[in-house]
């Protein structure tokens, strides 16, 4: 609770500059003036969503840079509308420097950047999110506000121009969190990736400085390119979701309660237990949260699911969006693997993992409680399996030594 406390007051410094100060630069803005910035709006909220603390460094950037006459203003339009943000200062530019480029160097590795997504990463989430919903509220009240006839009726339009801000609120959230969770599953997907990680955040802190740039220069292009960019999000956002589902419960919660929370107890049945789980099976043994790791019907790679077992027997369950069960029990042997990143729960050990009938893994935290897990007679532990191949495989390595030495 403190360090979300803390991290809420340093977003809501950070944020205010951009949301409170554009509701106060607004004023002066007309009808048709509200109109014509609407790509420059849509295209920060797009930048925004990509990276929010690279979005809003080259904010604080062009306008600092603005104010001190380096850049010429009348290249960027709307030029005095960024130079009267109170983000347009060159001490507030260093800062934010300085928290991107810090945040940039924890993601080149993968256990830096599992730190720094623990760290900034919820600093900048809570920065976006303050940003994306506050400050469409706060500016389209007061250009409506201002805009409207006096004919037209105080009161009327300042309740119409209420519901249309908390539309666009949300609206716009929905944007940021569609395009966010794209750009996040593409970070997961290159942590998965030995030195991928450096390639991925060079290229994203290249991309989104540039982009943010061109919003300034070419509205009208940035609009485009980043409407495509909304389009594709929207339809790799089931593929997205999953893969930052899988890295938050497999890598970064167990790193925040071994952080933040030692000693912690980890239950084998979850404090959030799906719906339909008690009115299906019942009072559960176990009900832990697992991840199909191949493309099995009817999962798909990475998709959660929840293990469960109740009166000695082991169930795969899930339930989909309309409220459609899926349960599958699982019979026969099943290998328990100890990793570093996981336990990993499988069947046929011969075949490959790609296309074993069950493949899933589950937090490594759960390690506490493998007693349990191996209590069932189908539920063998593989690492006594490997640790025994490992000692033949070293015996026979010493007796053809031996044999060898012998012969000669």
């Amino acid at each position: 609770m403190k360090n979300n406390m803390f991290f809420m007051c340093v977003a809501l410094i950070l944020s205010g500059g951009l949301v409170f100060g554009t509701s106060q630069t607004d004023v002066g803005i007309t009808g048709v003036m509200a109109a014509q910035i609407l790509p420059v709006v849509f295209s920060l909220i797009i930048g925004m969503s990509c990276s929010p603390f690279i979005a809003l460094t080259v904010i604080s950037g062009v306008g600092s840079f603005l104010n001190s006459g380096l850049v010429n203003s009348d290249a960027i339009p709307f030029s005095g509308f960024i130079t009267e943000l109170p983000l347009a200062s060159f001490g507030v530019f260093v800062v934010l420097l300085v928290i991107t480029s810090l945040k940039g160097l924890l993601n080149f590795a993968g256990t830096t950047k599992i730190l720094c997504d623990a760290t900034l990463g919820k600093l900048e989430d809570l920065t976006a999110t303050l940003c994306v919903i506050i400050g469409p509220y706060l500016v389209i009240t007061t250009v409506t506000v201002y805009a409207a006839e006096p004919a037209s009726g105080g009161v009327l339009s300042s309740a119409a121009s209420g519901v249309l801000a908390v539309i666009a609120s949300v609206v716009v959230y929905g944007m940021y969190y569609v395009v966010k969770t794209l750009v996040a599953a593409l970070g997961v997907f290159t942590f998965l990736i030995p030195g991928a990680s450096v390639l991925f955040t060079t290229a994203k802190y290249t991309i989104v400085s540039g982009y943010t740039i061109l919003t300034f220069v070419n509205p009208t292009v940035a609009f485009v390119i980043g409407l495509m960019l909304l389009v594709v999000a929207l339809i790799a956002f089931s593929w997205a979701r999953r893969m930052v589902k899988y890295y938050r419960r497999i890598y970064l919660f167990p790193f925040l309660n071994a952080a933040f929370r030692g000693g912690r107890i980890i239950p084998l049945v979850s404090k959030r237990i799906p719906r339909g789980v008690l009115k299906g099976f019942g009072k559960v043994d176990i009900c832990i949260a697992a991840f199909f790791m191949n493309r099995t019907s009817p999962f798909k790679q990475r998709e959660m699911c929840h293990f469960i077992r109740v009166d000695g027997k082991n169930y795969l369950y899930k339930m989909n969006v309309f409220g459609k069960e899926v349960k599958i029990p699982l019979e026969g042997e099943l290998y328990v693997e100890r990793c570093f990143r996981f336990v990993r729960i499988f069947s046929e050990e011969e075949k490959p993992s790609s296309v074993r009938g069950i493949h899933i893994v589950i937090s490594r935290e759960q390690v506490c409680n493998i007693e349990e897990l191996l209590a069932d007679k189908n539920f063998v532990d593989y690492n006594i399996i490997l640790d025994g191949r490992k000692r033949l495989k070293s015996n026979n390595r010493a007796a053809g030594l031996f044999g060898f030495r012998r012969r000669l």
